[in-house]
């Protein structure tokens, strides 16, 4: 017997990005609100949104699925980004200039979805090392809100 699988319900969202960078004593935070997607089904949540930095435009999107979560980039910056918690994970973040090495030790990661009031909220801790370099930590906080 066939049986249809349940389809992603999609939201379209306010997003609210707050990203706190900690290098040695230097703390530095960076905030922007972007519109995006928000897709869910059962276990697994989809994040999808446009924003444009100094190198230029970037297609991210954001897939969460228990205590595991990984970045894509791709646009002006490219990178598949791992995170889950307490693993050592590798990528390569591509950029106008060259590529770098990195190395993401995931802390901490919190997503909450509310499908009723279409709101929302995703946070990861991590620390990242590039090239080798002494590690900073990491803060990424997404708070969402249905349009």
């Amino acid at each position: 017997m066939f049986t249809m699988l349940e389809p992603f319900r999609q939201s379209f969202v306010r997003l609210g990005i707050e990203t706190t960078v900690q290098i040695d004593a230097n703390r530095e935070r960076f905030f922007s609100t972007v519109t995006g997607k928000m897709y869910e089904k059962e276990h697994t949540a989809i994040i999808a949104y446009e924003e444009n930095n100094e190198a230029g435009q970037v297609n991210n999107v954001v897939k969460i699925s228990g205590n595991r979560a990984a970045m894509i980039r791709r646009g002006a910056v490219a990178t598949r980004q791992s995170f889950i918690v307490g693993v050592e994970t590798d990528s390569v973040y591509q950029t106008p200039y060259g590529a770098l090495r990195a190395t993401t030790v995931t802390k901490d990661l919190y997503f909450h979805w509310d499908q009723t009031r279409k709101s929302g909220v995703f946070v990861v801790r991590y620390d990242l090392r590039l090239q080798g370099n002494p590690p900073g930590s990491y803060t990424l906080k997404m708070v969402m809100e249905g349009e």
